[in-house]
């Protein structure tokens, strides 16, 4: 029998791999979709700032209006800060299950449309 701290280890860990795979896999997708290096890069960026300033990362989702925080909860990152919130603040497994699903759901469907693009792309 694993004791409880053991067990918290390794939900710590599991919570702290999932955003880092999922962030792989937007990536790998942008790139997927992108017909060069420059386009890839715009993806990303435009992505990136849009997720770190309307997720909660940068400033406290309570602040946001509630047009800003409809949209933000179509945006990983969302998903992310809560997930981090909970471990860093202790919180049950169960208490942040829907992001955990949220963000595997996202991490397979942008790995396998990336590697289904990557298949048709032309690499001229």
């Amino acid at each position: 029998m694993i004791s409880k701290p053991r067990a918290a280890f390794g939900l710590f860990w599991v919570r702290c791999f999932c955003p880092s795979a999922l962030f792989f896999s937007l990536g790998f997708f942008f790139t997927a979709i992108a017909r060069d290096m420059k386009i890839s890069n715009l993806l990303c960026y435009v992505s990136y700032f849009v997720m770190i300033f309307l997720s909660g990362a940068t400033m406290p989702k309570e602040m946001f209006p509630e047009a800003v925080k409809k949209f933000s909860a179509w945006l990983p990152l969302t998903y992310v800060v809560e997930l981090l919130q909970g471990v860093f603040l202790g919180a049950a497994f169960e208490e942040y299950r829907k992001s955990l699903v949220v963000l595997g759901t996202i991490l397979i469907v942008c790995t396998a449309s990336g590697a289904a693009l990557y298949r048709r792309k032309s690499w001229v």
